[in-house]
């Protein structure tokens, strides 16, 4: 009664990660299944999402955010898992980073 559209009629896209366990993937599919009926369900690498929206099947995803950065590459819409990276550098680093700077060069002045 919650939901304002009957999801017998939608399909369902899941947007999750790459390392998502099995159990809970397994788990969310059986609710959408036999709880809410869907017609289907996708389950969609969360660093490949980018790509689809532009049109591309194939190309790198930076993905840059506050602690951390991800890259992922993916060639004809398959997700090449062994090209999968990730840096603990992200947006608050290059954000103190910058602050320290700013600070720094108006203390000379």
């Amino acid at each position: 009664h919650y939901l304002s559209v009957s999801p017998k009629d939608r399909r369902v896209v899941i947007c999750d990660s790459i390392y998502s366990p099995v159990q809970f993937r397994n788990a969310l599919a059986t609710v959408l299944f036999k709880r809410f009926n869907v017609p289907s369900a996708s389950f969609v690498a969360d660093l490949v999402l980018p790509l689809y929206l532009t049109g591309l099947s194939s190309g790198i995803v930076v993905d840059c955010g506050f602690r951390s950065s991800r890259v992922l590459a993916t060639f004809a819409g398959v997700p090449l898992i062994s090209a999968y990276r990730t840096a603990t550098v992200g947006g608050q680093l290059v954000s103190s980073t910058l602050f320290k700077e700013v600070k720094a060069s108006l203390g000379r002045e």
